[in-house]
């Protein structure tokens, strides 16, 4: 048997930044007048290594206790933001992770994502173990650290949903990944 676990990852554009550069002014009947020009920019990353985000991942085959027993094999969807060649620096991204497609959020636990298959599910992490939060209200802030990359990876663990029989055969768990750049 083997089972398939699709990644749908979206990418938005961000607050922008700006800067003046050139400011002048005149007084004309008793009114100060000023125009300023500036140009306008966003930190332009590149993602996966100019891969993009948008990627199936397999999950390769996975028994039946496995799923019961959570000891399947976590497979990493990688997520490296790197912003080192952008002339205006990102502080800092917010990330966002919702169910997509035919996925949905468990309501049992913190970060477990139906899937297509009754019964099997997808134990969403962070890379620091922490539970990837599917809720509509939730994000993570992740900080810069002395550097413009983040890696931002999401571990998937299949795992069984109910404690009844589940059936052999494929699966598909999709999720839209959010990214703002602060």
């Amino acid at each position: 048997m083997k089972y398939f676990i699709l990644f749908s990852f979206l990418l938005l554009t961000a607050p922008l930044c700006s800067q003046a550069d050139s400011f002048t002014s005149n007084r004309d009947g008793g009114l100060l007048t000023s125009r300023i020009t500036m140009d306008v920019s966003a930190p332009t990353c590149s993602v996966n290594g100019e891969q993009g985000v948008a990627r199936t991942i397999q999950m390769g085959q996975v028994s039946r206790e496995e799923l019961i027993t959570g000891s399947g094999k976590a497979i990493s969807a990688p997520l490296t933001v790197d912003c080192s060649a952008s002339g205006t620096q990102a502080k800092a991204f917010e990330v966002s992770v919702r169910s997509a497609g035919s996925s949905k959020p468990a309501s049992r636990a913190e970060g477990l994502l139906e899937t297509s298959m009754p019964g099997v599910g997808l134990q969403l992490s962070w890379h620091d173990g922490r539970p990837v939060s599917l809720s509509a209200e939730s994000s993570r802030t992740f900080e810069a650290e002395n550097s413009q990359l983040w890696e931002l990876a999401i571990s998937a663990k299949p795992v069984a949903t109910t404690t009844e029989f589940v059936s052999g055969g494929k699966y598909v768990g999709t999720i839209a990944v959010n990214l703002t750049y602060l």
